[in-house]
């Protein structure tokens, strides 16, 4: 059916209470429609009482082949139901609401109070525009289900909110508000170039139910709360799903004026960090609130996130992920004019582990009363915090590397720590390519080995070399 005109409810079709079935010769028997409710129009669709441009369903409808599309309405210009919808395959796609239309609701279907549409399959709704809310699908309140066992819900464009997918909350009852539910191949692909086609969550009461693992490619949807706080719920498990498996699937928006990110716990609640993620791989960026952020050559950086940075994962040795401090200094081993007793030997030999040198220094003598004098390389790391002063938790625990843990960070990131230190400005001193570092391996009584990008060398205690801070991070 298509090219119908009518003045409020169902262009297309009007369903009062029977069923309709769209891609079927019968209940029973499947059939492909090659075409469908197309081209449909409400004369009052700039009216909120022109409701369905497409479909007016007060009944039910079967759909698995053909297309809703390109009907105009001001709420549910493809469907508007007041009935129940069961798609498993067929798209519902180009629907629209008026360009002058701010407040209507659902261009592809609006699920109206207490009804379900479930969606399976192939099932496509796509490229839906004009509404102010749920461009794809608009969840009204009192239990309205919308269950999402499959199919891809692409490129809906909302004017103020839920490109894809619109919950409506009106309490914390179930009642009150509606229902998100998906499992399987569901996928909800974030439009990032019109910043579009997300989820959005109107309370906190609305979080998303998730019924069965979700096996689409990450991230399967993208959720933008009306709330950013710590204690928004917006995603729950039904029994039998281990809900710590699935957050990982989800995005979430970031929030208008707001430097961080957000991100999903385990338990489906927001929490914000300022980088993009948690955990630690290879020349990631670091910030002080231990979130992290990979690093690319057309990576950007805000400057809340410069001001933040602390380290750069130069090299994973033994299992420990090191990070290389992002200021350096140019400073003597140990200074002989101050007589130091470890300028003949220290002990600190460890080719491995540079805390353990360290913690040697620490324990000399002398340390405790001219270490800064005596031992200023060692004394400059161990006080690390005076130099960077935006470490946060992470303000202790920075030593000088080992010649094995310097090398190895030479070897697989040096030109990553150019182009970052590049990247951060005046939050970082520059790395070089030419210069040596200081290792805190001590060579012989009088020596320490260095190392540069492409050589080794043994060093006078007496002499100044470079030197970088590293730590551990868990």
């Amino acid at each position: 059916t298509s090219g119908n005109i009518a003045k409020e409810s169902g262009a297309g079709i009007y369903n009062k209470g029977g069923k309709i079935y769209l891609g079927y010769t019968s209940s029973s028997s499947k059939a492909t429609l090659t075409g469908g409710v197309c081209r449909n129009f409400l004369q009052n669709y700039t009216n909120s009482t022109a409701l369905g441009g497409g479909i007016y369903n007060a009944g039910n409808i079967y759909f698995d082949t053909g297309s809703i599309s390109y009907n105009f309405a001001y709420n549910g210009a493809g469907i508007y139901a007041y009935g129940n919808i069961e798609m498993t395959g067929g798209s519902i796609e180009g629907n629209e609401g008026s360009s002058g239309n701010d407040a209507g609701c659902g261009g592809g279907v609006f699920v109206g109070n207490e009804k379900s549409f479930t969606m399976s399959g192939d099932a496509c709704i796509k490229n839906n525009k004009n509404m102010a809310h749920g461009a794809g699908v608009y969840l009204n309140y009192n239990n309205c289900k919308f269950i999402m066992n499959g199919g891809t819900i692409s490129g809906n464009i909302a004017k103020t909110n839920g490109g894809a997918v619109y919950i409506h909350d009106m309490g914390a009852n179930d009642s009150q508000h509606g229902h998100l539910q998906m499992k399987g191949a569901s996928r909800i692909p974030y439009d990032s170039e019109n910043k579009s086609n997300d989820i959005y969550m109107l309370d906190k009461n609305s979080a998303i139910e998730i019924t069965g693992s979700l096996t689409g490619t990450s991230p399967v949807a993208t959720i933008t709360p009306n709330a950013y706080t710590s204690d928004t719920q917006v995603l729950k498990a039904e029994s039998g799903v281990t809900l710590a498996d699935e957050v990982g699937k989800f995005a979430v928006t970031k929030k208008a004026g707001d430097d961080k990110n957000w991100l999903i716990n385990d338990s489906g609640k927001l929490y914000s960090i300022i980088g993009t993620k948690t955990g630690y791989a290879l020349q990631d960026i670091v910030f002080n609130d231990g979130s992290t952020m990979p690093y690319s050559s057309n990576m950007t950086l805000t400057d809340f996130q410069k001001k933040n940075a602390i380290a750069v994962i130069g090299y994973k040795h033994n299992s420990n992920w090191l990070g290389v401090g992002l200021k350096e200094i140019e400073v003597r081993w140990a200074d002989k004019d101050y007589s130091p007793v470890g300028y003949n030997s220290t002990g600190a030999t460890d080719e491995n582990n540079g805390s353990s040198n360290t913690d040697k220094i620490k324990k000399l003598s002398d340390y405790s009363s001219k270490g800064a004098s005596c031992y200023p390389a060692f004394y400059w790391a161990i006080n690390y915090s005076n130099s960077a002063t935006n470490l946060g938790s992470y303000n202790t625990d920075w030593y000088i590397p080992s010649v094995n843990e310097l090398s190895g960070i030479l070897e697989h990131s040096t030109s990553t720590l150019v182009n970052i230190m590049k990247l951060l400005g005046s939050y970082a001193n520059e790395f070089s390519t030419s210069d040596f570092y200081m290792s805190s391996t001590e060579n012989a009584e009088t020596k320490y080995k260095a190392e540069s990008y492409s050589s080794s060398s043994i060093k006078d205690k007496d002499s100044k070399t470079k030197v970088r801070a590293i730590r551990i991070f868990y």
